[in-house]
């Protein structure tokens, strides 16, 4: 469960300790799903690293900068701190 859900399911004796048939099938094409994602995650992190440097922005979305603007946004910010 802990590979599918990004929080603790507390198992406690007064609580069902099963769920239904299609409920079991949800969460197994959630898992499914999220490690599709991951996968092709990786792939597009490992297509464009030569070539484009990714920022994970503070929303979860990425942001692609080529290595010259990458230079520059630098170089503006070192320019700016004197």
């Amino acid at each position: 469960m802990e590979n599918v859900f990004n929080f603790e399911v507390c198992f406690e004796e007064e609580l069902p300790q099963n769920i239904c048939k299609q409920c079991s099938w949800n969460v197994q094409d959630f898992q499914c799903f999220s490690e599709i994602v991951e996968k092709n995650q990786d792939k597009l992190k490992q297509k464009y690293a030569s070539s484009m440097k990714l920022n994970c922005t503070g929303d979860g979305s990425m942001e692609k900068m080529d290595h010259d603007s990458c230079d520059k946004k630098k170089l503006s910010k070192e320019s700016s701190n004197k």
